[in-house]
């Protein structure tokens, strides 16, 4: 049933915007959505904003609830047009910057702009996302070592061979999660390394 309602509000934001740019320029993954679009033109970022207040709109058309405090956006401009469209189509206010999304009641949406964000794991980022995933993904993972202090560094009714096995299923694996997909530096290997044999010599 949901599987067939999920496909129903994407026909729905096919019908309002556009079938390539729904299948290009976005991610999705249970009820978490990534929009994505490199764009070469003020017209055409203007036509984005307008695609992703067309997705709001069927969204909420569809009783969706749109949380905009987990909502993000990254934006990186470069061309003598920068000033002006970001000027046009960003408001500047105590909380910091944010998008304006164009909807059809002639409203606008706010969307934060941010330099990073997480999903699905990952750091998403235009600068260094690698090493970033990678501290959060050792991060992700110290806490669940915490929470296994006792079986991992207390206990003495576990081998060593078995407390092994309990660290490499329950706290290496939210270390490696999404790594694959980022992709790692020499320093970020480095990092995760670092990490791996500073858990295991507590």
């Amino acid at each position: 049933f949901r599987s067939a309602y999920a496909t129903d509000i994407l026909l729905e934001v096919c019908m309002q915007t556009d079938e390539h740019w729904l299948y290009n320029c976005n991610t999705l993954y249970a009820d978490d959505g990534c929009r994505h679009e490199v764009v070469t033109s003020p017209d055409h970022f203007k036509q984005t904003l307008q695609r992703i207040g067309q997705t709001l709109d069927a969204l909420e058309a569809a009783k969706l609830v749109i949380n905009l405090e987990k909502t993000f956006a990254l934006l990186r401009l470069v061309g003598t047009a920068t000033a002006k469209t970001l000027k046009n189509h960003t408001m500047r206010t105590t909380h910091g910057v944010f998008l304006k999304i164009p909807r059809t009641s002639g409203n606008f949406t706010l969307i934060k702009l941010v330099k990073q964000f997480q999903y699905l794991g990952a750091t998403v980022s235009y600068y260094n996302f690698e090493r970033a995933t990678a501290l959060a993904r050792i991060k992700a993972s110290e806490k669940t070592g915490q929470q296994l202090h006792r079986w991992l560094h207390s206990t003495r009714s576990l081998s060593g061979s078995q407390k092994y096995k309990i660290w490499k299923q329950c706290v290496f694996a939210p270390m490696r999660y999404s790594l694959l997909a980022t992709g790692m530096t020499f320093q970020s290997a480095k990092l995760i390394d670092t990490a791996c044999l500073k858990q295991l010599r507590r």
